[in-house]
């Protein structure tokens, strides 16, 4: 209506080029999608498996950690999505002391605040469910199993910037692969452990997710052609 009133119109690009320029966006945009639906996919998994395996009370005692941890997930998920701008557009100048400068200062933020959120979780675990209104039983359950997850705020703080990192300097599949490497390994691990451990093995397999997936992300840094991920030497000198 804007445009309409203040006669500015606007035009779309040939077709061909309106085609490529989709499948550059779209290619670029299946890693932020990732990143966000993926949360949602692990919850189903693990509300599935909690159910199965330790009834009403499991599905109410993750329902309080998922609450507890997501407030914590979306901070760390903030620093990534922060740095991604200044990581791609250092990128796109050419500046890659600054790409790893930015990419460094976004670790460091990550971990300190993981690393707080962790202790302080951890301290208050025995009544962080009262928030929720969840009963005794449910809040000592709550603090015997929020430590698994607690665990995992490390390794996920270090996953969240290098997704973000790799997606900002065109190499989208090594972010594919981390961004939906958790709920694959969640998955096979879901089939396997709870039926060594039982409920355990649901918090287990959680966490045991987590850490595979940031010893995927060492290994895609060390795949990486572009240098700019983890050195100040330009893309194309190190090509060459």
């Amino acid at each position: 209506f804007y445009l309409i009133k203040n006669k500015i119109g606007f035009s779309l690009p040939p077709l061909k080029i309106l085609k490529k320029q989709a499948a550059a966006i779209v290619g670029v945009a299946l890693s932020p999608f990732g990143l966000t639906f993926s949360p949602n996919i692990i919850l189903i998994l693990m509300n599935k498996f909690a159910m199965i395996y330790g009834g009403e009370m499991a599905v109410a005692c993750y329902a309080a950690v998922s609450y507890i941890t997501m407030i914590i997930l979306l901070l760390l998920q903030g620093v990534g999505d922060g740095c991604q701008p200044l990581i791609s557009r250092y990128y796109g100048e050419q500046k890659h002391d600054y790409v790893k400068s930015t990419r460094q200062m976004a670790y460091g933020t990550a971990l300190v605040l993981a690393a707080i959120c962790m202790v302080l979780l951890f301290l208050v675990r025995g009544s962080a469910a009262s928030l929720f209104g969840a009963s005794a039983a449910v809040r000592a359950e709550v603090a015997a199993t929020l430590p698994y997850f607690l665990a995992g705020f490390i390794p996920l703080a270090f996953v969240k910037v290098t997704t973000s990192a790799f997606y900002a300097t065109e190499q989208n599949r090594f972010a594919y692969m981390l961004v939906y490497a958790e709920p694959i390994f969640l998955l096979i691990l879901l089939l396997i452990l709870p039926r060594l451990w039982n409920l355990s093995g649901i918090w287990i397999a959680a966490l045991c997710s987590q850490l595979l997936t940031f010893a995927v992300s060492f290994y895609c840094i060390k795949l990486s052609p572009r240098q700019a991920l983890h050195s100040s030497v330009p893309a194309k000198s190190a090509k060459a």
